[in-house]
């Protein structure tokens, strides 16, 4: 198998387990490594796992039926970019999600 094929086939997988509300806190942070650094996400955060964790996890509690759906992935050697959407309905206001509750959201 090609490592492209590889890395798309990761994706689609941590797409599955993100979009599974059963499975997706016991496994969806697997993949990723312990050096992650994210760029971009609230100045409350830690920029490591660990605040990405946090992260996610308010999103899955603000809209717990979110679903990621990929809309292009790059691959080049063994980096992979992604453009994405997230859709779910927002149940649970949090500070850093204060719209109006039970709207469908969809954010790019």
């Amino acid at each position: 198998m090609s490592s492209v094929k590889a890395l798309r086939e990761v994706v689609q997988r941590l797409a599955e387990t993100f979009n599974n509300p059963q499975n997706r806190e016991s496994s969806y942070f697997d993949f990723y490594d312990d050096s992650l650094t994210i760029h971009g996400f609230s100045p409350n955060l830690p920029t490591n796992k660990e605040g990405f964790k946090q992260f996610i996890y308010l999103l899955w509690k603000a809209f717990p039926d979110i679903r990621i759906t990929f809309e292009d992935i790059i691959i080049e050697g063994n980096k992979v970019v992604c453009r994405y959407n997230l859709s779910g309905t927002h149940k649970v206001n949090l500070w850093i999600f204060s719209q109006p509750i039970n709207n469908s959201e969809s954010m790019v």
